[in-house]
């Protein structure tokens, strides 16, 4: 006998890109189900490196305090070219308020946001073994293998495939994965190195292959190895700590000793992406929609930022104030960041590997590309993430406004953090308004007056009774007469100037930012026509994009 349960999401996959898109679908006040065949958290590291964007992403969720906790905030990395220091990488130039890379293992990753999850009221439906479905009247039909083995089916309006790099639901659906292996075998562990006490990540890039070395909080390191004399064989997920030692002492040779094993494991890579996001009400996220070697940390960040794209536009067509349209900017917004990323992570893991006679010509590179402040503060900026827009994409074309300065932000661009004071003098940051999972409109201007002030609550009353609460709006200023804010609680105060310099606002300029934290469109007026408009485009005429 099947029973039925329904609801409007069905999450397939509990690792960290499903429970992020639980987390944000709970926030958002959507139904939904998510299931995972594994019994508990993932007690294997996998996953480490948690990126300057991604805890940006965090931090608008109030999560971030929990992973700096548990993390450890690496300030850099160092290369070594042939046992020869080559370069230091600082991630302290990045303009963010977590100029570090975070290493944090996938384990703890997964336990912070399910006991999050469940403090706010949602659960993980563990030991459901995803078995297949089908689409019928616009509704995704799933056959799940409850924990006594008995089939239950779900049904949902939406599907949303975070099932990893295997999945079931795009094998389900035949959906292709096209891409190729890469016909590399990495050595991975987590020990204790000894020789080595560094808060930076070590690099090693040798004649014989590469070592890296990542420092965790526990006084552990995780040491991936590529060795050239152990390429070409097929490989096994077991690795002894034996085979791993000998590996280090290969490409650097007898400098650490390795101890105390946690985990000890083989992979190989390949870099493979499914044609399309989004299949009717079935979405492809993280690894079940994109892999690729582990160069630069990005796996398990792409997922991450998959489900905070996805999941306030689902909460927007789900409460029937969004156009279902409004859902294939998921596609066109995502797939091409980890394409990019794709090609990106094959080029450096080439120049990474690269054999005699070449390595001396990747040196050479190495080190006058690695030692020029402009080209590390580039690399960087995409390896963390905060390069990341939407500016190239049809619907952000759509909302530019052509009296807007190109060195503003303007539709698609990330939104940095910025510090206010607020109405009763205190400090109040960008981010912490953002937390409130709906559309923040911001109203600048450099210094109150009666005449602006009376435009701009217009503009705000127009909007308020058109979209009610779906935004939130503030007006910024430097400063004014008190007796004109006194009686204003949306007020902020740019007592920093940071309005102008990083925002790109001036005097009757109007920013709306999108819940994820990019910006929806940027105005150089802000009378509510034009502001009508425009939010309309986001809310209720996607399929004119």
């Amino acid at each position: 006998m099947c029973s039925e349960l329904t609801t409007d999401v069905l999450i397939v996959g509990g690792g960290p890109t499903g429970l992020m898109a639980a987390n944000e679908l709970l926030r958002q006040g959507i139904d939904f189900q998510i299931i995972e065949k594994r019994t508990k958290p993932s007690q294997q590291s996998r996953a480490l490196a948690i990126q300057p964007r991604t805890l940006e992403t965090l931090d608008q969720m109030g999560l971030v305090d929990r992973f700096i906790k548990q993390g450890f905030p690496s300030p850099g990395a160092k290369l070594h070219f042939e046992g020869t220091p080559l370069a230091k990488i600082e991630w302290s130039h990045l303009q963010t308020h977590f100029p570090y890379l975070m290493v944090l293992p996938q384990s703890k990753t997964e336990t912070i946001l399910e006991n999050h999850l469940v403090e706010q009221g949602g659960s993980v439906k563990r030991k459901w073994e995803f078995s297949h479905l089908s689409i019928r009247d616009g509704y995704v039909h799933v056959t799940a293998i409850d924990p006594n083995q008995r089939e239950k089916t779900m049904i949902a309006r939406y599907l949303l495939a975070c099932d990893g790099a295997h999945s079931p639901v795009r094998k389900d659906l035949n959906i292709p994965f096209s891409g190729e292996g890469e016909n590399t075998t990495f050595f991975l562990g987590d020990v204790q190195v000894n020789g080595l006490d560094s808060t930076y990540i070590n690099v090693f890039l040798t004649e014989r292959g590469l070592a890296a070395f990542f420092p965790f909080k526990e006084e552990h390191y995780r040491v991936i190895t590529v060795d050239f004399s152990k390429q070409h064989f097929p490989h096994q997920d077991a690795l002894s700590l034996v085979e791993l030692q000998e590996s280090v002492d290969r490409i650097i040779p007898h400098q650490f000793e390795l101890t105390d094993p946690q985990w000890l494991t083989q992979f190989g890579t390949a870099h493979r992406q499914v044609p399309s996001y989004r299949y009717g009400p079935v979405f492809f996220l993280g690894d079940a929609a994109h892999i690729h070697n582990p160069a630069g940390g990005q796996g398990m960040n792409l997922g991450i930022q998959d489900a905070a794209n996805l999941t306030w536009k689902l909460a927007l067509v789900l409460s029937g104030k969004g156009h279902p349209d409004i859902l294939d900017t998921f596609h066109t917004e995502r797939h091409p960041i980890a394409e990019a990323t794709l090609k990106g992570t094959s080029r450096a893991l080439k120049a990474l590997t690269i054999k005699p006679p070449w390595t001396k010509v990747r040196n050479w590179l190495g080190r006058s590309v690695l030692t020029s402040q402009t080209m590390q503060d580039k690399i960087l900026n995409q390896i963390s993430n905060l390069a990341v827009h939407y500016r190239s994409t049809p619907h952000a074309e759509k909302g530019l406004d052509p009296l807007i300065s190109s060195s503003a932000l303007c539709a698609g661009d990330r939104v940095p953090d910025l510090i206010f004071l607020n109405n009763n003098h205190s400090t109040i940051r960008l981010f912490e308004l953002l937390r409130k999972p709906r559309f923040l409109c911001l109203y600048y201007m450099e210094e109150l007056n009666a005449s602006h002030l009376s435009e701009v609550m217009d503009t705000i009353h127009t909007l308020e009774s058109h979209f009610k609460d779906q935004l939130s709006s503030f007006i910024i200023s430097k400063g004014g007469t008190r007796k004109l804010f006194k009686d204003l609680p949306a007020m902020l105060f740019d007592v920093h100037g940071e309005v102008p310099s990083k925002l790109g606002m001036k005097m009757g300029h109007l920013l709306v930012i999108r819940p994820d934290g990019y910006v929806a469109f940027h105005l150089s007026s802000w009378k509510s026509e034009p502001a009508l408009e425009k939010i309309n485009l986001w809310l209720k005429e996607q399929a004119t994009v």
